[in-house]
């Protein structure tokens, strides 16, 4: 049983809550952060007015110039954070939610999206809920990128999982945040899941 929500940049943390066949606790669930956006949100966490969103088309493909994600959808909360549900996906053919491994297809999927939010919303109590933080190296970040976000200070435990490839300057890591090395092999999200939930059930609070 986890007993704080468990927020990642990526998907690590729904994989995590499905491992664990708990409920869903927030309303970030199978979404990306960009890093210019995770680095805001981390920064505004307990000041943003989650209720305030808008719901757009993905801002990923211009962006990134790709077309990868088109047809998903980005949730820009508060006027500030863009999150990006890249697993959820609008398709007209389909009048009911039709899941294929962990994307979803839907010709009402804004709706959807709009409803799955509001009621993980009500889940989730931001204040008052020490949310972990799990940074991970994904294809949007740059070393750069992800190095300055794993020596960001944060109010939060913030955990980062180093790629095997990857060294870290300890001495530059903030109090409250712990690094995770992943080894040769474990580079994928249902792997970090795997690999966190088989040694660092400490360090992600479960009980």
């Amino acid at each position: 049983m986890l007993t704080h929500s468990i927020i990642s940049n990526n998907c690590v943390s729904a994989f995590l809550y499905y491992d664990l066949n708990e409920q869903y606790a927030h309303p970030f669930m199978w979404s990306t952060f960009t890093p210019y956006n995770f680095n805001k949100f981390i920064d505004s966490f307990h000041t943003l007015n989650y209720e305030n969103i808008d719901i757009v088309d993905t801002l990923l493909t211009k962006a990134y110039h790709t077309e990868r994600w088109n047809n998903t959808y980005s949730i820009i909360i508060d006027k500030t954070i863009c999150v990006n549900y890249t697993h959820h996906f609008f398709n007209a053919k389909y009048d009911t939610p039709h899941k294929d491994g962990v994307n979803i297809f839907y010709k009402n999927m804004k709706e959807y999206l709009i409803q799955k939010y509001k009621a993980r919303l009500k889940l989730w109590d931001p204040i008052n809920d020490e949310s972990i933080f799990i940074l991970c190296k994904t294809i949007f970040y740059e070393k750069n990128e992800f190095y300055n976000i794993a020596y960001k200070r944060t109010t939060n435990k913030k955990i980062v999982l180093l790629p095997h490839s990857y060294s870290i300057d300890m001495k530059r890591v903030p109090q409250n945040t712990f690094i995770v090395r992943l080894p040769s092999g474990v580079d994928v999200e249902p792997k970090y899941s795997k690999y966190l939930l088989d040694n660092y059930k400490d360090l992600l609070e479960i009980r």
